[in-house]
């Protein structure tokens, strides 16, 4: 592997879920892998990247609709509460007027 092979696979070992563990046996062992296995651990660390990044992507996207879901409830719950209580206090102000049928 050649340095910024080794600066690349380091920055994406990093961003891994990988266990601590792997992630130390691939950089020990880095320098004894063929260009082969080390183009083929690249291009799979990219990848996972690639994917970590989508998913993450979406994750932000169902965060922003579900604020503004709980936002179009919270308006929903407080209008319909001040139904009731509108509701209540026009039959309160009914039999204390005493016009109640």
């Amino acid at each position: 592997m050649d340095v910024e092979q080794i600066k690349r696979l380091v920055q994406l070992l990093a961003a891994s879920p990988l266990d601590e563990e792997i992630k130390d046996a691939i950089v020990e062992n880095a320098a004894d892998l063929t260009d082969d296995a080390a183009e083929a651990l690249l291009v799979s660390l990219e990848a996972e990247h690639t994917q970590l990044e989508a998913v993450e992507k979406i994750l932000k996207q169902f965060d922003l609709w579900q604020e503004e879901q709980w936002k179009v409830l919270e308006t929903k719950q407080r209008q319909r509460a001040d139904a009731i209580v509108d509701d209540f206090l026009d039959e309160e102000i009914k039999k204390a007027s005493g016009t109640v049928s």
